[in-house]
């Protein structure tokens, strides 16, 4: 358990090596869901493009939110 807070504690101190590991994880899980909802079809379907469409937005919509609340100190002071 100390080793997880001090892992912690060190990545919030440097927010950069955060902000990346954030996005690296976002995009690796948007990667395998969209691959997941495509499946192994040449052409997708109406309802595919939907789910796939959704998943880009919400993806997009988490990873703007956990930076914004990352980094709102900085962006106060600015």
């Amino acid at each position: 358990m100390e080793h997880l807070s001090i892992a912690v504690d060190f990545l919030l101190t440097h927010k950069l090596l955060l902000t990346a590991l954030i996005l690296l994880g976002v995009i690796s899980v948007r990667r395998l869901v969209l691959e997941h909802i495509r499946g192994d079809a040449a052409l997708i379907t109406e309802k595919q493009r939907k789910w796939m469409s959704r998943t880009k937005n919400g993806v997009f919509t988490v990873t703007l939110l956990a930076l914004f609340m990352l980094w709102q100190s900085e962006i106060s002071e600015f």
